[in-house]
C-alpha cells in the first residue's frame, strides 16, 4: 500500500496543476482583436491584427505558441512560452493585463486589444 501512496499523491498533485492553469486564463481565453480595429476585421481574418488564445496555446501575426506555465499576480498573466514561427523555434514569455473583461493589453507590443469571440 505504501508504494502506491506516492504515484497517487503525484498524480492529484498533477491533475490540480492543470485545472489551476485553466483557471488562471479564464479571463484571457479567446479571439482578440488590435483595439483600434473592429471585430468585422477579425473576423475576416486579417491576421495582422489577431491574437488567439486557448488554454493551452496563443497564436498571433505567424507566430504559434503552447503555453507552457502561467503565473498570476492580480489582473496581469505571465506566460512562458515554446513559439514557432517560419521554421524557427524558441522559448518565449508573454506579459498580458486584464483591464476590462473583453480588453487586455500586451506590454511587449504596447497594444490594447478587444476581445472578439
Amino acid at each position: 500500500m505504501k508504494n502506491l501512496a506516492f504515484p497517487l499523491a503525484a498524480l492529484g498533485l498533477s491533475l490540480a496543476a492543470t485545472n489551476v492553469l485553466a483557471d488562471d486564463l479564464s479571463d484571457v481565453i479567446g479571439g482578440w482583436v488590435v483595439d483600434s480595429h473592429t471585430c468585422e476585421d477579425y473576423f475576416e481574418e486579417r491576421i495582422e491584427i489577431r491574437m488567439k488564445i486557448s488554454q493551452t496555446k496563443i497564436s498571433y501575426w505567424e507566430t504559434f505558441c503552447d503555453i507552457r506555465r502561467t503565473k498570476r499576480k492580480g489582473n496581469e498573466v505571465d506566460l512562458i512560452l515554446l513559439c514557432s514561427s517560419e521554421g524557427s523555434e524558441w522559448e518565449g514569455r508573454e506579459k498580458l493585463r486584464v483591464l476590462e473583461p473583453d480588453k487586455i493589453y500586451r506590454p511587449e507590443a504596447d497594444t490594447t486589444y478587444r476581445r472578439c469571440e
